[in-house]
């Protein structure tokens, strides 16, 4: 497996679990917000944006579309360091794996490894929220 394989289908997995997430509020989930930001500024910062599926992450983002990559880093940024209410994560982690399942960029190993970590970093504040809900769940019946 690629490595640009391995982390799209690590980004996959994420996303799976995010379906079981719902109802993610900020300021109350605003770790997870930051996560996910942390983790899509790396990649817009390390990574070219496929230009075949430009306007697809722009719009999986909920960003505009047309707008060079340097630009959408810009909005990405303003648009989750304002979010507040209700906010979805799991879309958003779709325009990000395109990077690497239409991009298939190369990258370093010290890039794989942060990747990883920002992806893990991610992974067990939604798993703990998940958990958490279910946990709160089962106790109140």
């Amino acid at each position: 497996m690629e490595h640009y394989q391995f982390i799209a289908k690590r980004i996959e997995d994420l996303r799976g679990i995010t379906r079981f997430c719902r109802g993610l509020e900020a300021p109350k989930d605003k770790n997870i917000l930051e996560a996910f930001t942390s983790l899509a500024v790396f990649v817009f910062e390390v990574f070219e944006l496929p230009i075949s599926h430009h306007n697809y992450i722009a719009s999986e983002l909920g960003l505009k579309e047309c707008i060079a990559q340097k630009m959408m880093l810009n909005e990405l940024i303003k648009k989750y360091d304002t979010t507040i209410g209700d906010f979805d994560i799991e879309r958003p982690l779709r325009g990000v794996e395109v990077f690497f399942s239409y991009g298939k960029p190369e990258f370093t190993i010290e890039q794989l490894d942060e990747l990883n970590y920002r992806i893990a970093c991610l992974h067990v504040l939604i798993g703990d929220r998940v958990y958490a809900r279910n946990y709160l769940n089962t106790i109140s019946k």
